[in-house]
């Protein structure tokens, strides 16, 4: 079956996009997986010492498993538990499943460096080859009416402009395919160009 993997950190947009997803899921008849990685607080090494022990790793990894689990309950989903780099996690776990989308919280639990995207939405940007769809914090779920597409014509995106198709048919949604040019004399009097945006 197709699904919807979560990754979460228990942030409040965290959970907030798990929700969305839960919807979307609902909608598409997909499942669900939600994931978490932490990482172990050391500092970084001086003279061979650390600021944290490690006989503290297992009541962290029990206070990331509850949180985890209530993340589940909430969203009356079973809960997986995995540990490991978020980024390759997050990857693993979609590979590992005929994964429909990655659905992320545009916002982590923060420091004031990460204005609009946590570091791990920008890391899942650059390194996912799966769709990743990031929802903005205290955005809530009512429906898909429109779903926008950027492209730059490339052939490659034609596959995706289809699967979106697919995916706006779900909610009956509008889909509003872009492309933009910087230079519009150039551009609009170039026969290569318009072979591509018919072709297109």
């Amino acid at each position: 079956m197709r699904t919807i993997v979560v990754p979460t950190d228990f942030s409040k947009p965290a959970r907030n996009a798990a929700v969305y997803a839960l919807h979307l899921a609902h909608a598409l008849k997909s499942d669900m997986h939600l994931c978490h990685s932490f990482e172990i607080p050391i500092e970084s090494p001086m003279l061979g010492q650390t600021a944290w022990a490690v006989y503290e790793y297992p009541a962290l990894q029990k206070d990331n498993d509850e949180e985890l689990k209530k993340l589940a309950k909430t969203l009356e989903d079973k809960e997986k538990i995995l540990w490991g780099d978020v980024i390759q996690l997050v990857n693993d776990t979609a590979a590992k499943n005929k994964t429909l989308l990655i659905v992320m919280g545009m916002q982590g639990a923060g420091m004031l460096t990460r204005f609009l995207f946590g570091s791990n939405s920008l890391k899942m940007m650059e390194n996912t080859k799966h769709p990743l769809l990031l929802i903005p914090p205290k955005h809530k779920f009512k429906g898909l009416k429109k779903i926008a597409f950027a492209t730059d014509l490339d052939k490659k995106d034609i596959k995706t402009a289809q699967s979106l198709i697919e995916f706006a048919e779900y909610f009956g949604a509008e889909l509003l395919i872009t492309h933009i040019i910087q230079s519009s004399n150039e551009v609009i009097e170039n026969t290569e160009y318009e072979h591509r945006k018919e072709f297109f």
